[in-house]
């Protein structure tokens, strides 16, 4: 399933890290969604997130 058609939907600020070349499929989908490259790791905010992912990317991240 494609999760950017959820971006619309969700409230409250979205910072998407994505690379480089994805980048561009996130403009002008909502004004709270901050989008970053995984390529430039200095750009994100030093900010505590709330970490989402599905059941199956589960695996990438434990």
């Amino acid at each position: 399933m494609r999760t950017t058609p959820l971006l619309r939907d969700i409230e409250g600020e979205i910072c998407w890290l994505t690379e480089a070349r994805n980048t561009v499929l996130l403009s002008n989908i909502s004004d709270q969604l901050q989008r970053f490259s995984w390529e430039e790791p200095e750009s994100v905010p030093d900010t505590p997130y709330d970490l989402r992912y599905t059941d199956d990317s589960r695996r990438w991240f434990d």
